[in-house]
């Protein structure tokens, strides 16, 4: 049964097999379906809610790849990110018009697993949580900080 389950896309496993029943719940979600999956949202993606549900039943998945200019349904897409797969080996998240908010809660989610990343900074506070990454083997940072960094002044020990 795993052999005919792997040939389906994830998208496809999370809305054709997994709510199927209790047995074919536990075959969809077993992780040789997921390990190599990836799952991709951008402007060629079937929608929202095909991806949205793919990310909320899958133990584990290869890469992720949030890649959008699209206003309508963003935030519910980022936000499944925070509640859905923890075990992501690589995640792109190249949204626009996300609040650091929201792109934080992801990386605090899945920090523990990831070992490549690729992020667009809306601003410096989303840098915290990737100090805490210990597995992280690559760091790809986009954007441009528009407030100067305030680095506190030290001042020379007194003699």
């Amino acid at each position: 049964m795993l052999d005919i389950l792997k040939l389906l896309s994830p998208e496809e496993l999370a809305h054709s097999v997994i709510p199927v029943c209790q047995r074919w719940r536990r075959l969809g979600k077993d992780e040789s379906l997921w390990s190599q999956a990836s799952l991709r949202y951008g402007p060629e993606s079937d929608g929202a809610i095909s991806f949205i549900r793919a990310v909320l039943s899958a133990p584990i998945l290869d890469s992720v790849e949030l890649v959008s200019d699209e206003k309508k349904m963003r935030e519910e897409v980022v936000s499944s990110l925070a509640r859905g797969c923890r075990r992501i080996r690589s995640l792109t998240l190249l949204p626009w018009y996300v609040s650091h908010k929201s792109l934080r809660a992801v990386l605090e989610h899945c920090a523990e697993h990831l070992r490549y990343l690729e992020i667009l900074l809306p601003d410096l506070n989303v840098l915290g949580p990737i100090s805490y990454m210990d597995n992280l083997r690559s760091l790809v940072m986009h954007g441009e900080v528009r407030k100067p960094l305030k680095i506190p002044r030290i001042s020379p020990p007194m003699s």
